[in-house]
């Protein structure tokens, strides 16, 4: 299952982190810093709480108070030109990237013989990240961030999404373009989601014509493996004899419990009759309340 991942706030958001552990980490300094790129895109002068704005950014506000502010620097009108800048630190009408966003299937993207900013950091012995949107191209893999100087990726584009997942990617691809063609009309001939008023009623208002579909679009985005089984979640959280819930090594989280669908399944993902879950819900949920109560 793929999942195209919403901006936090009404720009989107693209970040770029650099950890100090490269290769000749050893040698380096104790005090060598971490380096943490924030790119939002069309963001207004006021859309920022230290700019006297309704919206809250109290983490940016304090970025601001403590840090060093330019207030003649301006970005690019758009997310590709924006990029294209910050990664090699020259104006982006060099590459003919000043006007529009690169669409995905175009075949071009920032010049390959650029000297990116990523690819500078690493021979410093840096370990470098992108996460979020790229739009520095997509649809010739030289262009990709593995490709420019990134170890790691998170959900920048379908195609490395396939990459990192074990996806066939030109498969992947063309999957996802399929369904946006239909989304884009409120239509999924392949599952019918959306297809009654019963459906629709259970989606998402703001989207429309079908609030079941939505075109696969605005990075990030995400694979989640989805398993076959008799119940939805057949495979759930582990829980023990009190109905807690255990961590990676078998101890319980304080305060954390799970009963019904959501816990481990006794029946190991067998489904023997109707209403099997309704049973252990109500024991485990009376375990649970009673280890609440300090009465187990």
């Amino acid at each position: 299952m793929i999942v195209s991942g919403r901006a936090l706030t009404a720009a989107s958001l693209f970040a770029l982190t650099l950890a100090g552990s490269g290769r000749d980490a050893a040698q380096q300094p104790a005090s060598r810093p971490n380096i943490v790129y924030i790119v939002s895109d069309d963001q207004g002068w006021k859309d920022v709480g230290y700019h006297g704005s309704d919206i809250l950014t109290p983490n940016i506000d304090k970025l601001a108070e403590t840090g060093a502010r330019f207030t003649q620097f301006y970005a690019q009108p758009m997310c590709t030109p924006t990029r294209a800048a910050l990664m090699t630190g020259r104006y982006p009408f060099r590459y003919g990237l000043q006007t529009i966003v690169i669409p995905g299937t175009a075949g071009y993207g920032l010049d390959t013989s650029e000297w990116l900013m990523p690819q500078a950091l690493k021979d410093a012995g840096y370990k470098t990240a992108n996460i979020g949107k790229w739009h520095l191209g997509h649809a010739d893999l030289k262009y990709w961030p593995k490709q420019r100087g990134f170890d790691y990726v998170y959900g920048a584009t379908i195609g490395e999404l396939g990459r990192e997942a074990g996806i066939d990617v030109p498969a992947l691809e063309a999957t996802v373009a399929e369904f946006n063609r239909h989304a884009r009309e409120g239509k999924d001939p392949a599952f019918a989601k959306g297809s009654t008023a019963y459906n629709r009623f259970y989606g998402d208002p703001d989207i429309q014509p079908n609030t079941c579909v939505a075109p696969l679009v605005q990075a990030p985005f995400y694979a989640v493996k989805v398993v076959i089984g008799d119940l939805g979640t057949y495979d759930g959280i582990v829980t023990n004899g009190h109905a807690q819930v255990l961590d990676g090594n078998k101890r319980p989280v304080p305060g954390l419990y799970a009963a019904g669908n959501d816990a481990l399944s006794i029946m190991g993902g067998n489904y023997p009759g109707p209403g099997i879950t309704l049973g252990p819900a109500m024991t485990f949920g009376w375990l649970a309340a009673r280890h609440l109560a300090g009465k187990a």
